[in-house]
């Protein structure tokens, strides 16, 4: 048995060293994401809109900061985003009913202009909640991206945290995303990650 030691030594610090089967450079990564056969990418057509709801896990999160996980930061990135859930929602004006700015899609008066940047400035986390089977919570963070024309899309970051509650978010499948759309006005969509 004591013959085997040192074997089994470099057998355990090898596997302890391995990172996950994903894409080893950010592009790549970013690319593997898009592709709608790895389950990180949902999209939907609502109304005049398409949404897409993708997953960004800790590992891309990290590696968008180090480019590689092979830097020498990777692992200390890759902890500090492992304990919450991070998603990137993108709404986009449908090529087959719409076309413009979906940030003024149905506005009319400056006055409705304005309820609706008050909404995506400071009010968007209102919208959002992340059922799993030990409880709902609602995003602790809401970024929305505003391109001031040059896009006709938007993104809005969503990060959902388990500091404040016993939820367990990474292991606590299925992951469901609700989002009721008081901003466009197309209603109660939801999105569901099943492993």
């Amino acid at each position: 048995m004591i013959k085997y030691l040192p074997l089994l030594i470099v057998v355990t610090i090898g596997f302890s060293h391995c990172k996950p089967s994903y894409p080893q450079d950010i592009k790549s990564y970013r690319q593997y994401l898009s592709d709608p056969d790895h389950g990180f990418i949902k999209i939907r057509k609502a109304g005049p809109f398409i949404f897409t709801l993708k997953y960004l896990p800790a590992s891309y999160l990290a590696m968008s900061e180090t480019e590689y996980m092979t830097h020498p930061d990777f692992d200390s990135l890759l902890n500090y985003y492992s304990p919450n859930l991070h998603f990137l929602f993108t709404i986009a004006p449908n090529p087959e009913k719409a076309a413009g700015d979906v940030t003024y899609s149905s506005i009319e008066t400056f006055d409705a202009y304005d309820s609706r940047q008050q909404m995506l400035n400071f009010r968007l986390k209102d919208y959002w909640s992340l059922q799993t089977p030990s409880g709902t919570l609602n995003p602790v963070l809401t970024q929305y991206e505003n391109t001031h024309g040059l896009t006709e899309y938007r993104n809005i970051h969503l990060v959902f945290s388990p500091s404040e509650t016993n939820i367990t978010l990474r292991d606590d499948l299925p992951w469901t995303i609700t989002f009721r759309d008081e901003i466009w006005g197309t209603g109660i969509n939801r999105w569901s990650w099943e492993d």
